[in-house]
Parts: structure tokens; sequence; C-alpha cells
């Protein structure tokens, strides 16, 4: 009898401490993340770090599973790959990251997701439950464009360049397209940020925003105000708007020219001539307070019919009548005069040159004619007395 308990007892031992050797060897893992419960945004791509230990006493591979509400995508993921088994030795941990991206649309409330680990017969060998709720408040779906800096100051014929932060609020890949509405005249082109390639649309994945360029020009004969310039972005399904403002300060430039489209003329020693010109505002700005003055040979004598000019809208001119004299002892010849009309307030100026003949008078023609009959006639007189002896 004693015997029979010995052997019963021995038997169990050994089969208890077969399966505490079985059972300490099996590999186990174990699934934790800092993270177990989160709230999220509708559209919005989240990641969870998710571990996975193996706390067993011998190495082995591990299928895994998620467990996701309908509708949603989530899966494990180490950098682009999507991870469907995991081998472990004994003691060892990885990271993964489980990403989790919500259906377009989904009403709000609380949603249980689970990660799973299966031993390769099947077993389950682990097992993480993670709860995400989403708020009334947040629920969106769509795209949207938005600027930082909705305003910018520049000069007429001038391009600025504004910032545009877009985002895919959706939970597929989305193909964006852009396009403007602006003054006549003007010229609208978009591209990515830190590109020089100009695009009409970019690709968006789930969640993602990108910057987009928008550079914006002016024509150059554009008058100073505020313009509008509305930038849309769209998909088949979905459309946002962002107003931009491009405010114009006006060009400052000036030009002189002839009125008679000739830089050139004749004067006669000593007496007065006449000419004209325009003083042209070619910028889009004002200009206030002009100032018309000459550059001529010594002891000439220009006079303006007016030394100032008020007023000169953009685009406008004004005819400037002057009269100009040589003195009467000037040796004939081309001589050079230079017409100024400036803007000291603003330092902007501008000239004309005028290339000026002189001739001799009609007096001085005269006179050189009778001393050279006088002369004809002493010579002529000389002969005849010469040939009398």
């Amino acid at each position: 009898m004693k015997s029979k308990i010995l052997q019963t007892t021995l038997v169990a031992i050994v089969f208890f401490s077969t399966l505490a050797i079985v059972g300490s060897a099996a590999p186990t893992i174990n699934l934790t993340t800092q993270f177990p419960s989160v709230e999220m945004k509708v559209a919005q791509k989240t990641v969870l770090k998710i571990k996975a230990q193996n706390v067993g006493d011998s190495g082995g591979s591990f299928n895994l599973t998620v467990t996701s509400p309908t509708g949603w995508d989530a899966s494990l993921k180490s950098g682009s790959l999507i991870v469907k088994s995991i081998y472990l030795e004994a003691g060892e941990g990885k990271e993964l990251d489980l990403e989790i991206i919500p259906p377009a649309g989904e009403k709000s409330g609380t949603y249980t997701f689970s990660v799973n680990s299966y031993d390769v017969n099947g077993v389950r060998r682990g097992y993480l439950p993670i709860r995400v709720e989403l708020p009334v408040a947040v629920v969106q779906f769509g795209i949207e464009i938005t600027s930082l800096i909705p305003s910018i100051e520049a000069s007429s014929g001038e391009s600025v360049e504004f910032r545009l932060n877009v985002i895919n609020r959706n939970t597929f890949d989305a193909l964006i397209f852009f396009s403007a509405g602006y003054p006549q005249g003007w010229s609208v082109s978009f591209t990515p940020a830190y590109e020089t390639v100009s695009v009409r649309s970019l690709e968006f994945s789930p969640s993602e925003n990108q910057v987009v360029v928008a550079k914006i020009t002016s024509p150059q004969g554009a008058l100073p105000g505020t313009y509008n310039v509305e930038i849309a972005a769209q998909t088949d399904e979905f459309k946002d708007l962002v107003s931009l403002n491009v405010f114009l300060i006006g060009k400052y430039d000036l030009k002189l020219y002839p009125s008679n489209q000739l830089a050139s003329f004749d004067l006669t020693q000593g007496e007065p001539h006449p000419f004209s010109f325009y003083v042209n505002n070619t910028g889009t700005a004002s200009l206030s307070d002009l100032i018309i003055f000459s550059d001529k040979p010594t002891d000439w004598d220009i006079k303006f019919e007016t030394s100032t000019i008020p007023q000169l809208s953009g685009s406008a001119f004004k005819e400037v009548r002057a009269v100009v004299t040589a003195p009467p002892d000037t040796i004939p010849g081309d001589y050079l005069v230079t017409i100024y009309s400036a803007v000291s307030e603003i330092g902007i100026s501008a000239n004309l040159n005028y290339r000026v003949t002189v001739k001799g008078s009609v007096a001085w023609g005269l006179v050189g004619l009778g001393i050279i009959i006088v002369l004809v006639l002493v010579l002529g007189l000389i002969y005849w007395r010469m040939g009398r002896r």
C-alpha cells in the first residue's frame, strides 16, 4: 500500500514538474501602451506606441491582429511596413506603431480597439484593450485651406508670395486642385513649399497637411488700392476658400520727352527760340511739387512757362513751354541743353537732352556780304587805274 502511494506521489511530482517546465518554456508576449485611453478628431490620423515584450523563457514568433469598430482603419506598423507577426527572443521587447484613422463623418462616442498576439498554435498570448473617444464638437471631414498672413503690401508690377496651409481632413487619399479668382491683368501661380515648379494640383494622404505658396503678380499699370484674390482648394466632393488682399502703394516713375518728338533744333545768335516738352508721370502713384530746371551753356538764357507742377496723377502728363536764347556773340556750332524735372521729397528725377545748332544771324551775313562787295569794288577801281597807266 505504501509502495503504491509512493509511486503515485512520484508520478504526480513528475507530471506537475513537466507542466511547470513546459509552462515556463512557452513564449508569452506582454502588450502595453502608455496611453490606453485617448481622445481624437475625426479624419485625424492618430498613432499610439505599442510595446511588445516576450516575458517567456524562450524565443518565438507571434501573430498580431488588431480588432477595430466597423469602418475604422487600424493597423500595426513599423515604419512604412504593416506588421502581421513578430519574432522576439526571451526577454526581448520592441515598439510598434498603432495607426488609427476614423471614417469621415463618424458619430461621436467611445470606441474600443484591441491588440492581440497568438502563438504558432493559435493560442492567444497577449491582449491589450484601447479606448478612443470622439467628441461631438470636432466631428468633421473635407479639406481646409488657410493663410497666416492674409494681406501683403507691394508696389505695382511686383510679385508677392502667400504661404497657404492645406489640410486633407478625409480618411482617404485626395487629389486637391488649386485655382484663383483675381482682377483682370493679374496672374497667380502655385508651387509646393521649397520648390520652384508650378503646379495646379497635389496628392494628399489622409490627414496630411502641406504648405503651398501662391505667387501673385500685379500688372505694371495697376493703380494704388486694395485688391482681393480668392484662392480655392477643391476635390470632386469638397471645396474650401481663402481670401487674400494685396495693398498696392503705387509706383513712382517720371519721364520727359519732346512734344514734337524731335530732340534737336536750330537757333540764331541773339534770337529767342521757342520749344516745348512733356512731363509724364509714368508711374501709378501721384506726384506732387515737381520742379523744372535746366543745364545750359554759359550766358545762355532759358525761360520756362512754369518752373513747378503742383500735382501730377499717375499716367498723367503736362506740356511745358520754354524759350531759349543764345548770346549774339555765340560761335556757330552744336551745343547741348539738358532739361530736368524732379521730386526732391521722394528722390526721383528725369532729364531730356536737346542738341542745339547755333547759326550766324542775318545781320552779320549782310555785313559780310557788304564787305565782300566793297572789296570787289576797291579791287576793280585799282585794276582800272592801273590799266590807264
